[in-house]
């Protein structure tokens, strides 16, 4: 499928995943700037999971902070798709996350850490409406680390969702203005 062609590029094989969606009344070409830019400011959620992460707390949340955080820009494709990818432990207290290159992503192969990619699509439906979906995936190499993913998993996931649901509406609000619920 077209859809979640990045994701399927660098993690196409994943344990747990979610995946989030919201339609737009806006091009393509108007959203692509603003995924790629936006920014949520004090985030309450965001701020304790990333302090349970072992990240830095934000006083807003976008994807250039995420880069701070240890996430990686693996791949753009202008008016499409966004990609970021993590490697780490997240279910430890400093979640052991890891530095690498885009090109290291794909044949990382530390069976003690997971790896999950995080992605931003854009779809046309039609020229002045589109739909942003978000989806994030995660693999877990042994099923010693699924297990401990998991266990992480289960209470961050409602959680995650929530951040995930704002960013697009923050995106949403951004560009259709603040009658946004």
């Amino acid at each position: 499928s077209l859809l979640y062609m990045l994701q399927n590029k660098y993690l196409p094989q994943f344990d747990f995943s979610s995946a989030h969606s919201i339609t737009v009344n806006a091009p393509v070409s108007k959203i692509f700037p603003i995924v790629r830019e936006f920014k949520i400011k004090n985030p309450p959620v965001s701020y304790w999971l990333m302090k349970l992460r072992g990240m830095s707390a934000p006083t807003h949340f976008s994807i250039q902070h995420l880069e701070n955080s240890r996430f990686v820009m693996l791949e753009k494709i202008p008016d499409k798709e966004i990609i970021i990818g993590l490697i780490g432990k997240p279910w430890t207290p400093t979640g052991h996350l890891q530095k690498f290159q885009p090109h290291e992503f794909i044949p990382f192969n530390n069976t003690a850490y997971i790896k999950a990619s995080w992605s931003f699509e854009l779809v046309p439906i039609s020229p002045t409406q589109t739909e942003i979906k978000t989806e994030t995936r995660i693999d877990c190499p042994t099923p010693q680390v699924r297990r401990r993913f998991g266990a992480y998993w289960f209470f961050i996931k409602p959680f995650s969702g929530i951040i995930r649901k704002a960013m697009l509406k923050a995106i949403k609000r951004e560009l259709e203005g603040s009658n946004v619920s």
